[in-house]
């Protein structure tokens, strides 16, 4: 009886850090949906340029997304994790940047950074959580995931 116990608070700590790690790509794709698009009206000056913008980035992300699992065979996903990690870094001096070319390349690598983050995140998920536990780890994830988007019309003010 005691091992059992011992067991489940061994899964209640991995499935928390899973649902952790998810909320640290929602609390940065809040300041992506609140933030940069207030830089790229400044950028463009008009608000259809910026949905152009935001749609070429989608579809750059959509496609991507259905890379990431071959890309995930043939350099493994710890390597895609990394590779998802260091292009976040990467894209910030270009959504930085006063150039529009700059921003928009900057905007493209953030979001196939996400994406690939998501994807290796979301298989690690699927090979560490017990299929019959997958229920009760996905209210936990959507909860963890959506605690950023709560205060996050306040990082509006922040841009201003």
């Amino acid at each position: 009886m005691r091992s059992r116990s011992l067991i489940d608070l061994v899964d209640l700590r991995r499935s928390t850090v899973f649902a952790g790690l998810f909320c640290l790509t929602a609390f940065a794709q809040t300041i992506l949906l609140a933030v940069i698009p207030l830089e790229a009206l400044r950028l463009l000056s008009d608000v259809q340029l910026v949905s152009i913008l935001y749609f070429g980035v989608g579809l750059v992300g959509f496609l991507g997304r259905l890379g990431v699992p071959s890309l995930a065979r043939i350099i493994r996903r710890p390597w895609v994790f990394t590779l998802g990690a260091a292009t976040v870094i990467a894209s910030l001096p270009l959504l930085g940047s006063d150039s529009t070319v700059g921003f928009a390349l900057g905007l493209a690598l953030n979001v196939l950074a996400f994406t690939s983050i998501e994807v290796i995140l979301t298989l690690y998920v699927l090979d560490q959580i017990p299929r019959h536990e997958l229920g009760k780890f996905e209210g936990k994830r959507l909860f963890f995931a959506a605690a950023p988007w709560a205060p996050g019309w306040a990082s509006t003010f922040i841009a201003t």
